[in-house]
């Protein structure tokens, strides 16, 4: 799943820099800052993800980031 392969602090890093970047290019919306996001070598990975959260239905995501599996209890949550 292509969720597996995210570097959470990157992920982490440009979620929490966003309404920032949004608010200095005078965007009303995160949603619309996120389509200009660039994508850079590094991190590419994780901003497209963070792209697809604020532009993909629900359902897109799901298809393409947890290759359509709607029950990923076990995914995140590891049991002993």
């Amino acid at each position: 799943m292509k969720i597996m392969d995210l570097d959470e602090n990157k992920l982490t890093q440009i979620l929490l820099m966003a309404p920032i970047l949004a608010k200095n290019d005078n965007h009303l919306q995160i949603k619309t800052a996120m389509k200009e996001y660039p994508i850079t070598p590094g991190n590419s990975l994780e901003i497209e993800f963070a792209k697809d959260l604020f532009t993909l239905t629900t359902e897109e995501i799901i298809n393409k980031w947890y290759d359509g599996n709607f029950d990923i209890t076990g995914l995140f949550f590891k049991s002993d």
